[in-house]
């Protein structure tokens, strides 16, 4: 049983999701041609779920974010697609109106808080800028809502640590602060970008269970951007998974980990580390197209070990797998197991 991705994830709107993202493309104008960072991105999103988006660098999973957040920088630019939040396309609002939903219904953790903190400012100042703006907080109201906020995200002594710039603090207080400034007003959907990647692992996983405790106090919804399926496991419901702006395989996270369908999801989680002793962990032969100029078939057929004739030729339908919400784009798909 097959059928488009298009017609599978496309439908009109009817409001039974939190975000629902239709047949979204983000292309580059360069000087080389068009890059096609992210070409017809479909998938949705719930309340109080956690989704996760996995794959290789360049695969467009940043894109995607920046995309719905209308922040993708020149010389990129939405050529087409569709992003509803409550029912409301966000592709139509104005940049003066995308101010308003950005850190209030829509908010984005970046994967290097040196990046996105600026070191000229204390952290309590950049956690209380959304605040300001969003709720009109002033005076000692507006700081003790700082220091709550530092305090939900468990940085200690929080208010000394309110007057604290960025280079004085750890890395693990630093991305603690940028996910005090991304929650600050209580969004409905917060975007993790990588956000333990500069974390050593007993940091990430502290880390990691501090943001399931914000879930279950505020009820936010997360989009997981990461390479790390092991992250996509302990931390998401579902999972999407990206290769050369496109999501070749999708579906609950359970389904997904035990059938994976797609040769890149299971060359992805071949790639993890394994229990059992293992001369060399596997890799993926091969880099990522250039998406100036993607393959006309699969664009994984390049890498793949078992493609066939028509894997270069034609780009595969969706079939859905072992569940409606289970799908995957392969002209053989479960074949490579």
């Amino acid at each position: 049983m097959t059928q488009q991705m298009e017609q599978t994830e496309t439908k009109s709107y009817t409001g039974d999701h939190l975000l629902d993202v239709k047949d979204l493309s983000v292309y580059f104008f360069t000087r080389r041609g068009v890059a096609r960072a992210v070409d017809g991105v479909s998938f949705h999103l719930d309340e109080g779920e956690s989704l996760g988006i996995v794959g290789e660098s360049g695969s467009g999973k940043s894109v995607t974010a920046l995309g719905m957040l209308r922040l993708v920088p020149p010389p990129g630019e939405i050529v087409k697609g569709e992003v509803y939040l409550e029912g409301e396309d966000l592709t139509k609002l104005s940049g003066r109106q995308m101010r308003k939903i950005r850190g209030r219904k829509m908010s984005m953790i970046l994967q290097d808080p040196m990046t996105s903190l600026n070191p000229s400012f204390a952290i309590g100042n950049q956690v209380a800028e959304s605040l300001s703006i969003h709720q009109g907080l002033r005076g000692k109201t507006l700081k003790n809502k700082v220091v709550d906020m530092l305090k939900m995200v468990r940085i200690p002594a929080a208010e000394a640590r309110v007057g604290d710039f960025p280079h004085q603090l750890s890395g693990g207080m630093r991305q603690r602060s940028a996910g005090a400034i991304g929650i600050s007003c209580m969004p409905k959907i917060l975007i993790c970008d990588e956000p333990t990647t500069a974390l050593d692992m007993t940091i990430q996983a502290q880390y990691l269970e501090l943001l399931k405790d914000v879930q279950e106090e505020t009820g936010v919804a997360f989009i997981f951007i990461t390479h790390d399926m092991g992250i996509v496991a302990k931390m998401c419901d579902r999972v999407n998974v990206m290769y050369a702006g496109r999501i070749v395989e999708s579906g609950p996270v359970l389904d997904v980990f035990r059938n994976p369908s797609h040769p890149y999801t299971i060359s992805l989680l071949r790639c993890l580390p394994r229990l059992e002793a293992v001369e060399r962990l596997e890799s993926i032969d091969g880099q990522p197209p250039d998406p100036h100029v993607f393959p006309s078939g699969c664009r994984f057929a390049p890498r793949c070990p078992k493609a066939q004739a028509i894997c270069h030729e034609t780009y595969p339908e969706t079939t859905v797998m072992t569940g409606t919400d289970h799908l995957a784009a392969c002209h053989f798909p479960g074949d490579w197991k």
